[in-house]
């Protein structure tokens, strides 16, 4: 829902005489592509960065690959379930509680964060190019503000 509501504001200012430049990620990391309204209006300029990739996500992949050279493909993908804690995970106690504080501070603001330094930097060089004096943030995701 987020890229929608942002390329429907973008075509709206266009259409009001403004002339709207989008700051997002690259393609390769978006979660799902809706393709009728993913790319926006064509009088929007957009410019896309890098983003890191969250530690999260690289627990999960690593977590995979270990599991699959043992043999327990089926095991992992039941344990990884976002959200979902297992019966064995609650009954660890300390070591449960670590781990979901480990989650919350990496998911602060969200899981997006990986995507600050790159849209800081390139906002930046975008703010002093085009000499922009009025700038929209819209979310989720809390790490775009």
């Amino acid at each position: 829902m987020g890229a929608v509501r942002s390329a429907k504001l973008a075509k709206q200012l266009a259409g009001q005489g403004w002339k709207p430049i989008v700051l997002t990620v690259q393609k390769k990391y978006y979660e799902q592509v809706d393709t009728a309204e993913a790319d926006g209006p064509t009088e929007a300029r957009v410019f896309r960065t890098r983003c890191l990739r969250h530690p999260r996500e690289v627990y999960v992949w690593a977590k995979a690959f270990f599991y699959k050279l043992a043999g327990r493909q089926r095991e992992v993908q039941e344990s990884v379930r976002r959200g979902v804690v297992s019966t064995r995970d609650r009954n660890l106690g300390r070591k449960a509680a670590a781990k979901r504080l480990v989650l919350s501070v990496l998911y602060t603001p969200d899981e997006y964060w990986g995507w600050l330094p790159f849209a800081v930097v390139r906002s930046i060089v975008i703010l002093r190019q085009y000499r922009i004096n009025t700038i929209i943030s819209t979310g989720p995701p809390f790490t775009a503000h």
